[in-house]
């Protein structure tokens, strides 16, 4: 009872307590539904679609498998994008009421019309064409419910939800591009600009003829260069700036003194091998194919390899930082280039049924031609299954060393003559072929070589020095202020990074990396604060022999808020740009007259000419990209001068001295056609740019460690 006359003392208290309590449930609901629950993570949203953490990472993690690109944060922003334009074309698309069939679907990835997506993925690079057999085994594998693996299921399945987006991207980017329609006056606008021609003489005075001590660039100068290109500073969300200092790790006299008697040792190992090929790929070498001359020879060979016999050794050199020793296992003249023709019958080596069939119709077919009852060219059309050549009469033109497999180039320029017929085996088939023609400029010997290499590199001992010197440099510099200081007493560089998003993984000059990204992470730490220096050091490793190369130490040097950058933030950037438009601006202030020799002379400078610039140049040979320029030379007209311009890369006066103007348009629907064509083809881009910048994405990546 007591407690009851409590609340009935403080009722007003309870309600205001409750409804305290009622809020914070709602305000944690809304939260977790921007978050999604722990069962059901949200990474993102578009357009209020919730796009799942979990899938984006088994996403992420197929495609990877077959993925050319290596750099992991590459994959995961080229992820994000596709999830952003997938989920924005499907909204457009199914407004639209456009879809993709079952129908359509498997004629994309088995049939006719098959998507980019599958030519890409099953692309042969030794017939140029799609392995439509391999297709066709996947569709029976998929028909049938056989033969399928968990993993290439998941694939599959990733892989048609591509296809299908890029197919309704494509039909919507039609849709829109259909619309596109040049009208007569601009194609008369656009010939007219394209063919006006001018002949124009002109001064440049570069920005260098003014001292940076005669022109004062203040915070407010950097202001209104910025007022005046707001859309180049402003960002819709925080970005951050850093400065850092790279300690290179760079190999001492001592490390190349160890590489080089290593390599002596390896140069006599390799003079007496009888495995050449196997021992040249285990020590930093390739497998030796192609025979080169001389003159191709890298500079050291050229005065010493001609002296060899074969089975001599050169070496070791240095080239490039790098030590090799080249072995002698081919000498002889060889063709510079030779014309021939094949006919192919396929066959995986890996069937020996397939194989023996093939082999039996190739000779069939050699003694139809050596009988002199067929052709070469006729029997090619007829009987080739490769279709790059068969039309041509298994034409495959005038070849040089390289551009075929090994066992076809083998037989082309070290084992074939003239009008012979030959056969040889890939493990995609048997081949006949007969040489037309053979080009040789000289007789002099060409060599195959087999080359052992190793590149100067710090030693262990020489990584560990230096990180001692990181680690002293770090535990005696806690604020920005100090690492700066104390890196100009080292001659060491401090470089500022742009400003930084939160998904960001490349930091000014140290490129794409797991580190870089790791730098990024740290500087969005919500306890750092502007000056703040990163407790640890960053490592990063050289991409060919994956020894440290560098290590960075980083401080945070401005948190931009989302908005207009502060003045402080872009005056580095800024700040030869704005001093070059002061310099600009008082050039153009002193130049006086329109004698062009005269004004040559008060600079230093000359008189040069330009011939046909066109109001369509976007880029002068000589001078670059001026468009202040071309539009100042078509402004003055013929034997004017113009007032002096302030262009990019220095001040301009311009005299065109003849100006050529195209007649009439004699065949405009041809024109239109061809603009048409050219502005429809920038549509499909532009598009979806268009409805990124209107959606509204959220984008929660970096909250989820990625």
């Amino acid at each position: 009872m007591a407690l009851i006359g409590k609340i009935r003392q403080n009722f007003w208290f309870v309600l205001i307590v409750l409804g305290l309590a009622l809020a914070a449930f709602v305000i944690m609901d809304m939260t977790s539904a921007n978050r999604g629950s722990a069962m059901n993570p949200t990474i993102g949203t578009i357009n209020g679609t919730k796009i799942n953490a979990q899938e984006f990472s088994r996403t992420e993690s197929i495609l990877s498998q077959n993925s050319q690109i290596q750099d992991a944060n590459q994959r995961r922003e080229n992820l994000w994008n596709y999830f952003v334009d997938k989920s924005i074309v499907e909204d457009e698309t199914e407004e639209l009421g456009l879809n993709v069939s079952f129908e359509e679907l498997m004629d994309l990835q088995f049939g006719q019309n098959l998507s980019p997506i599958i030519q890409q993925s099953f692309y042969n690079p030794n017939t140029g064409q799609v392995d439509r057999q391999q297709l066709s085994q996947i569709q029976n594998a998929i028909t049938t419910n056989t033969g399928l693996t968990p993993d290439f299921k998941a694939f599959w399945a990733v892989q048609e939800d591509q296809i299908i987006a890029n197919q309704l991207q494509n039909k919507l980017t039609n849709l829109v591009s259909k619309a596109v329609y040049t009208p007569s006056w601009m194609v008369e606008q656009e010939y007219k600009q394209s063919n006006t021609r001018a002949q124009v003489a002109y001064v440049k005075i570069p920005f260098d003829a003014v001292s940076n001590d005669a022109v004062e660039v203040s915070d407010s100068d950097i202001k209104d260069y910025m007022n005046k290109n707001k859309s180049m500073f402003t960002s819709k969300e925080e970005t951050r700036i850093v400065d850092y200092i790279s300690f290179p790790v760079l190999a001492t006299s001592r490390d190349s003194a160890a590489i080089f008697a290593d390599m002596t040792r390896r140069a006599d190992e390799l003079a007496n091998t009888t495995s050449d090929s196997i021992y040249a790929v285990n020590n930093g070498g390739d497998k030796p194919t192609l025979y080169y001359a001389l003159d191709d020879l890298p500079a050291q060979l050229q005065d010493n390899i001609g002296d060899l016999e074969l089975g001599q050794t050169y070496g070791p050199y240095i080239d490039n930082g790098v030590y090799s020793a080249a072995k002698v296992v081919g000498r002889q003249v060889i063709p510079d280039s030779v014309e021939a023709r094949i006919i192919v019958r396929q066959a995986l080596s890996s069937n020996p049924t397939q194989v023996e069939d093939a082999q039996d119709y190739i000779d069939s077919l050699r003694t139809l031609i050596v009988n002199g009852t067929a052709d070469f060219d006729s029997l090619a059309i007829q009987n080739s299954q490769d279709p790059s050549t068969a039309q041509r009469g298994g034409d495959l033109g005038y070849l040089t060393q390289g551009m075929l497999p090994s066992p076809l180039d083998d037989v082309l320029f070290l084992e074939g003559n003239i009008e012979g017929l030959y056969e040889t085996k890939t493990p995609q088939g048997i081949f006949l072929i007969q040489i037309t023609d053979v080009i040789q400029r000289n007789r002099d010997d060409k060599f195959r070589l087999a080359y052992i290499n190793t590149r100067v590199t710090p030693s262990q001992e020489t990584q560990d020095s230096v990180l001692d010197i990181v680690n002293d440099f770090l535990s005696e510099n806690r604020t920005l202020e100090a690492i700066t200081s104390a890196a100009k007493a080292l001659n060491l560089n401090v470089r500022t990074s742009a400003p930084l998003d939160q998904n960001a993984y490349q930091v000014g000059n140290l490129g794409s990396s797991q580190s870089s990204r790791d730098m990024v992470r740290w500087a969005f730490d919500q306890s750092n604060e502007e000056g703040d220096v990163a407790p640890d050091f960053y490592s990063f490793t050289d991409p060919v022999d994956y020894y440290t190369n560098k290590y960075v130490v980083v401080g945070l040097r401005d948190i931009v808020p989302a908005g207009m950058q502060t003045v402080e933030s872009a005056k580095d950037e800024l700040m030869p740009l704005v001093r070059n438009l002061k310099k600009g601006a008082k050039l153009k202030a002193e130049i006086s007259g329109t004698d062009l020799n005269a004004i040559a002379s008060k600079y230093n400078t000359s008189v040069d000419t330009l011939s046909a610039v066109t109001m369509a140049s976007s880029s002068i040979p000589a001078i670059g990209n001026e468009p202040e320029v071309v539009a100042a030379i078509f402004k003055a007209g013929e034997n004017n001068v113009s007032s002096p311009i302030v262009g990019n890369s220095g001040v301009y006066v311009v005299k065109p001295i003849a100006i050529a103007t195209p007649g009439a348009v004699s065949n405009v629907g041809s024109l239109r056609n061809s603009t048409t064509l050219v502005n429809r083809a920038k549509v499909g881009q532009g598009l979806i740019e268009g409805l990124k910048k209107n959606a509204k994405v959220e984008d929660g990546r970096f909250g989820y460690g990625f």
